[in-house]
């Protein structure tokens, strides 16, 4: 059996939040009282497995469980507190949908950056620069500045150079909510495509009957910490028993 391509070990990360607004008062305040401005918020705590080469592995937990915070470790976007994270690959990522855009730069240009920020030459970004376009709908805006975009045209454009990459690894929420009905349809043909495919995709989602026919594994998160790994099937249908239980 050969080396998986993703190894989480004992996996924590902890971010230093603000507990109140700060202003010089509180800073002084703190420094003379000893009462920190500051709380540690652990994201995620002691998260443990592999991900091997072409495996479809999906996200699940409520908002705030964790699921972005270990996408973005496993792409390399941020390094852990605690644990390590083995790579043997790259992950091309997605998780913001406007991140990279240059608002005083028209919608062509825009095309050439973000295909650079995902690892698109040139050369491919103009050979595939007609599917871009059309995919994105944005055939009338091509020289209108992102900043005159609405948020769900911007949305549009992003996604659209994103699935246009050839990258063989992947790591991406699959939310399009800011997106009309019809560019929703087009994204739900992609990401059904893009399993179907050899790829190794990492999908964090809410969607269960997606992950339950795509997905050889499904890595559940509360609060930062894994409560199952493995069978979509079962621990899905524990997942939703729990939300029903737990609905806050």
């Amino acid at each position: 059996m050969s080396a998986p391509l993703v190894r989480l070990e004992k996996v924590g990360k902890c971010f230093r939040i603000y507990q109140q607004q700060r202003t010089l008062f509180r800073l002084g305040r703190s420094l003379i009282g000893g009462k920190p401005l500051r709380r540690e918020l652990w994201a995620l705590k002691n998260v443990s497995f592999d991900v091997t080469k072409g495996e479809k592995v999906g996200i699940i937990g409520k908002n705030g469980s964790g699921k972005t915070t270990l996408l973005r470790l496993l792409a390399g976007i941020l390094r852990p507190t605690e644990g390590k994270v083995r790579t043997r690959v790259e992950f091309t990522s997605l998780f913001n949908y406007s991140a990279g855009l240059n608002p005083y730069l028209p919608v062509i240009d825009n095309i050439y950056l973000i295909g650079a920020m995902h690892g698109i030459l040139v050369s491919e970004v103009n050979k595939r620069l007609e599917e871009i376009v059309e995919f994105s709908g944005l055939r009338d805006f091509m020289y209108v500045q992102v900043k005159d975009l609405s948020s769900g045209q911007r949305q549009r454009l992003f996604f659209s150079i994103f699935a246009h990459t050839s990258a063989q690894h992947l790591a991406f929420d699959e939310s399009t909510s800011m997106a009309d009905l019809s560019f929703r349809k087009k994204a739900a043909d992609y990401f059904e495509s893009a399993m179907a495919s050899k790829k190794t995709i990492l999908m964090a989602s809410h969607d269960i009957k997606f992950l339950e026919t795509h997905c050889e594994k499904v890595v559940w998160l509360d609060h930062g910490e894994v409560q199952e790994i493995g069978d979509p099937l079962r621990i899905l249908d524990r997942y939703q028993e729990f939300c029903l239980k737990h609905p806050a």
